[in-house]
């Protein structure tokens, strides 16, 4: 959000969307913020490792070291590039704002007639004192705050919820190839681990299922964000030839980009899973195992994939889709403004 009167009747258009967008942005955050703890429950969950077949626990150990994922790390990670990103539109020049207030108040010195801008707040002609400067920017680096904390955790918590439905389902295609090498002979061995896959796929359905319920408003309402943000930064960019947007589209490609492939790399696991139980040699086998195998193949004709009520599917689509629908709005919004 930002503080300038003398915006062009064009530029007005754009910031007061962006405005509506921000507001609704930081409800959204507020709202959905005790859902966290549903997500920690289901992570939690997972890593108890506690669902896992212990008869397999080198085939576990082994999978786990070359698909290791430290959380931490990668909400560092993601927090210190909200941080950065904040930090230049917002936090420094409050700083900048919070220095030209002293220096007026404390030290005496002329008044100050213009703060730095915080992006982007249409600022109404006729009440550019800094007092009401100070008020709004403050606001703004209050919505960048929350921005830089909710942004990290919630994008970071549905991106490892995303992880971990890929990682069961990649660790249940290791787990059939176990059960077909095992010989027909081993009618003990063969039944316990038949029943061991059947319930660890009963649980990948749930936490998977879990997982979509839980982010599904919150991958909504990014979604139809990305696609506004890339519409106004187009916007921008062409119209206006507002170069520094291209900066903050570039961020907003790569976050949209890294849901949609991960989505797309759920889909193929739930895909492979199908592909290896078909590919199980079933002739031959006892009458249990045969009927055993095609209950769990019945369950894998569920797709796997993130469906968000039925408008939206997170897979490899979604990236090209949300820039055909961003390029729409942008014409739409050209076309109004022309008129």
């Amino acid at each position: 959000m930002g503080l300038l009167y003398n915006w062009s009747h064009l530029e007005i258009r754009i910031l007061r969307l962006r405005d509506l967008q921000h507001f609704f942005t930081l409800l959204f955050f507020h709202a959905i913020a005790s859902s966290i703890s549903s997500h920690c429950d289901l992570m939690q969950a997972h890593f108890s490792r506690q669902h896992e077949i212990g008869e397999l626990a080198k085939l576990n150990r082994k999978f786990s070291l070359e698909h290791r994922m430290d959380l931490k790390k990668y909400v560092r990670y993601a927090g210190a590039i909200l941080l950065i990103r904040n930090t230049a539109t917002s936090y420094l020049p409050m700083a900048y704002s919070v220095f030209l207030v002293l220096r007026t108040v404390v030290f005496s010195h002329s008044p100050t007639q213009h703060l730095p801008v915080i992006t982007y707040f249409h600022y109404p002609k006729g009440y550019e004192t800094w007092q009401v400067q100070l008020a709004l920017n403050a606001f703004a680096t209050y919505f960048y705050v929350m921005n830089t904390i909710f942004g990290s955790v919630i994008v970071m918590s549905n991106y490892f919820l995303g992880h971990i439905s890929w990682y069961q389902l990649s660790l249940c295609v290791r787990y059939v190839r176990q059960l077909d090498a095992i010989e027909s002979w081993e009618q003990a061995r063969l039944h316990r681990l038949m029943n061991c896959v059947i319930k660890y796929h009963q649980h990948i359905m749930i936490h998977h299922s879990k997982f979509i319920r839980l982010s599904r408003v919150s991958i909504l309402a990014y979604t139809f964000s990305c696609t506004f943000q890339l519409c106004t930064y187009i916007y921008s960019i062409i119209e206006m030839r507002k170069v520094k947007f291209i900066i903050q589209m570039v961020f907003t490609l790569i976050l949209l980009y890294a849901f949609s492939s991960y989505g797309q790399k759920i889909v193929d696991e739930g895909e492979r899973v199908r592909e290896c139980l078909y590919d199980c040699e079933w002739v031959g086998r006892p009458l249990w195992f045969q009927k055993n195998l095609l209950i769990i193949m019945s369950r894998t004709l569920s797709s796997t994939e993130i469906n968000c009520y039925g408008l939206l599917a997170i897979n490899r689509l979604r990236f090209s889709k949300t820039l055909q629908a961003a390029y729409t709005y942008f014409n739409f919004l050209k076309g109004t403004v022309i008129q």
